[in-house]
């Protein structure tokens, strides 16, 4: 429903946009005589000093490879971004570079308010050198979103003083997985006198823990073809039954997070911390990282992390990864008076200086220097990029962990593309709604309320209510 949701309100801005676009005003004169390009981007007001200082920078090196451009932060009020956004686009304002999340770019490029990116990458041999595979897959795909960005992928975590304390050796296979989940959970690991910490946890789904377990079930991609080489639902399968048998069990026994369909990201992290779980799931790379140092601050440096491998099982590895369309990703405006410019803007962002500026940030905030040598500062352990990350950026100075670049290899390394489609919009809604069965019936298979033999009624149900009208279009489509 809510994606449902999002379309209906992302349609309202066709109408608007495309007044927009039929009554365009003529180019207005700057008075400065200079190229302005504005740009919003999630977390980056124009109000914040640092932000500030980021794009007087920008400025300044771009006006060094002869680009006199002015950047315009523009403002988008905190929480809710993807909706506020969309509101934003409603009014016609339509900033040059406009980052989208969760939304809103498909239908506006559809109305042709996108800028095709594809020559300009095309042309770009910074782009050519730095995108990454499957980057340039969904930008292939879908060619109105741009972006470089290391896997997603969300790698498990625990305590390597835990382990210790355990006397354990970090899993490998779904049975060593198990064992140690239930170890933490029969074990006073955080000397509070008490047993009863969860093995693992999840927030408000079984997200997370798919993430590390279903390929080990058998569950390889959202697509999968049976016997008889046609393609059905994965959630359908026998692998997705056995693999909610697993977190059944878990459940049970107390070792998976009884209270995981309620918990939010921040009661996560904080059960996590405070000793209240033993595995947990963060992106790799820079959020480990921040996990690292958050640990150590509140249980000492002994608290140190250990990055984990996915189990063996049927098959080994994380999710696998969508190269459809970017997710998430910068759009130029159609109605931008100088696209040119405002790709040159986005080409600087993954330039060795832009990266520099991006990942490094600002001298006296984030960095000072000693001599010739940088100096990192405590503000740099909070810092994160605001465009891109290019994985193969050779910095000047360590900017993350060992645990944090091995986190990035493991992802490279158990890299697979998914098979799937980008949903029509006919099935918008019936996609949503059998989603929403699915969670219904696992979160009630898992806690123990439906017996595991409701697997079968939900897969009937499934196809009933369009599962059969979208696995017919899936094997149109995939074939």
């Amino acid at each position: 429903m809510k994606y449902f949701l999002s379309i209906l309100l992302v349609l309202v801005i066709i109408g608007t946009a495309v007044f927009f676009v039929s009554h365009r005003k003529p180019e207005v004169v700057i008075n400065d005589g200079k190229i302005h390009i504005s740009i919003v981007n999630k977390d980056f007001s124009p109000s914040d000093p640092a932000n500030k200082k980021f794009v007087a920078k920008m400025e300044s090196d771009l006006k060094k490879q002869g680009i006199d451009v002015v950047i315009d932060t523009v403002e988008i009020p905190s929480g809710g971004y993807a909706e506020k956004l969309t509101l934003m686009l409603m009014s016609g304002k339509a900033p040059d570079i406009i980052y989208f999340q969760s939304g809103g770019d498909r239908i506006m490029a559809e109305q042709g308010l996108l800028a095709d990116l594809r020559p300009y990458a095309a042309q770009s041999k910074l782009f050519n050198e730095r995108m990454l595979d499957y980057n340039k897959k969904r930008l292939a795909n879908f060619p109105y979103l741009i972006r470089v960005y290391p896997l997603m992928t969300k790698v498990p975590l625990i305590r390597a003083d835990w382990l210790d304390k355990l006397g354990m050796q970090p899993p490998t296979t779904l049975d060593d997985y198990y064992k140690l989940m239930k170890a933490v959970s029969r074990t006073d690991l955080n000397g509070d006198g008490k047993k009863g910490i969860w093995g693992i946890s999840a927030t408000e789904n079984t997200d997370r823990l798919d993430e590390i377990f279903n390929k080990a079930f058998g569950v390889t991609s959202t697509w999968m073809k049976d016997k008889n080489g046609a393609f059905v639902y994965s959630k359908t399968t026998e692998f997705e039954k056995n693999k909610l048998a697993f977190y059944r069990k878990l459940y049970a026994e107390k070792i998976l997070d009884n209270e995981y369909i309620t918990t939010k990201w921040n009661v996560f992290e904080d059960k996590f911390f405070s000793g209240k779980v033993g595995i947990v799931t963060a992106t790799n790379g820079k959020v480990v990282d921040i996990y690292e140092t958050k640990m150590a601050k509140v249980n000492g440096a002994a608290a140190k992390l250990v990055v984990l491998e996915p189990p063996t099982g049927v098959s080994k590895g994380f999710m696998p990864v969508d190269v459809n369309k970017e997710d998430r990703g910068f759009a130029i405006s159609a109605l931008s008076k100088h696209p040119d410019i405002a790709f040159k803007v986005l080409e600087y962002l993954i330039s060795d200086d832009g990266q520099f500026l991006d990942r490094i940030g600002i001298e006296g905030k984030q960095y000072k220097m000693q001599g010739a040598q940088i100096v990192l500062m405590p503000e740099a352990k909070d810092y994160f990029e605001r465009f891109f990350l290019y994985p193969k950026w050779q910095s000047p100075v360590k900017i993350l962990s060992d645990n944090a670049f091995y986190s990035m290899k493991l992802a490279e390394n158990y890299y697979s593309e998914d098979v799937n489609f980008i949903m029509p919009r006919q099935f918008a809604a019936t996609y949503d709604a059998l989603n929403n069965l699915y969670k219904e019936y696992s979160c009630k298979i898992i806690s123990g309320e439906y017996p595991l033999e409701k697997f079968d009624e939900f897969v009937k149900q499934w196809s009933a209510e369009g599962g059969d009208k979208l696995t017919t279009y899936a094997n149109q489509n995939l074939k």
